[in-house]
């Protein structure tokens, strides 16, 4: 996976916690950019926020979305 498909967010300098978001059917990581900033962190913990892009396959579930 290139750093292009994952969105990275940091909440302080040197990060002791990640959390690594995996979007599903039908979105893509930008779906969720804002969630780092709507979870209102304390600002004391440095957190990483992972969101990866799964990449594009064919299915046959939910009409082929």
């Amino acid at each position: 996976m290139s750093a292009e498909q994952v969105l990275e967010w940091v909440s302080g300098s040197d990060p002791v916690w990640s959390v690594i978001w995996l979007h599903g059917l039908g979105a893509d990581n930008t779906d969720f950019q804002d969630l780092p900033r709507l979870l209102k962190l304390p600002p004391n913990e440095a957190v990483r926020f992972l969101l990866p892009n799964a990449p594009k396959r064919p299915i046959t579930l939910n009409g082929g979305v």
